[in-house]
């Protein structure tokens, strides 16, 4: 098959038929092939330039959606993302969903569910998420002063 034989609408409408809402693309580049790394793997570095920029990308706020934006960047081994780009879309998966979580955990001290994360694929809504979480989950100590 080759790329001009893909119709995007029809694979467009496949996916959604089978996928939840999350783990449709929000683009779709069709390549003739991808790129490997020298043991055989898929080089997501090589990969993230031949792929065509993806929508709603302004940059990450100051604050959560740039240190997100620095996780990310480094989990994924791309360029850091915009702020309405999904994790998915940029070639995350669950495994490297539940790494990101356990990152979140250990540097912010929020705990981030999968659930959550999974719903909230952005940078954008992650760091909602996040600062929810980081509210919900706060202690305080009560007492007389």
């Amino acid at each position: 098959v080759t790329p001009e034989d893909v119709d995007l609408d029809k694979l467009r409408s496949f996916l959604s038929d089978r996928l939840p809402g999350y783990a449709v693309p929000p683009t779709i580049t069709v390549l003739d092939g991808l790129p490997l790394t020298a043991n055989g793997k898929i080089d997501r570095g090589a990969l993230s330039t031949r792929l065509e920029p993806l929508p709603d990308d302004d940059p990450p706020r100051p604050g959560t959606e740039a240190l997100l934006a620095e996780l990310w960047a480094e989990l994924l081994e791309i360029p850091p993302p915009g702020r309405g780009q999904s994790f998915f879309a940029l070639g995350g998966d669950s495994l490297l969903a539940t790494r990101f979580a356990e990152i979140v955990r250990r540097r912010l001290g929020v705990e981030l569910s999968l659930r959550r994360f999974f719903a909230t694929p952005t940078i954008a809504d992650c760091a909602e998420a996040i600062g929810l979480t980081a509210d919900d989950t706060q202690e305080t100590e009560e007492g007389v002063l």
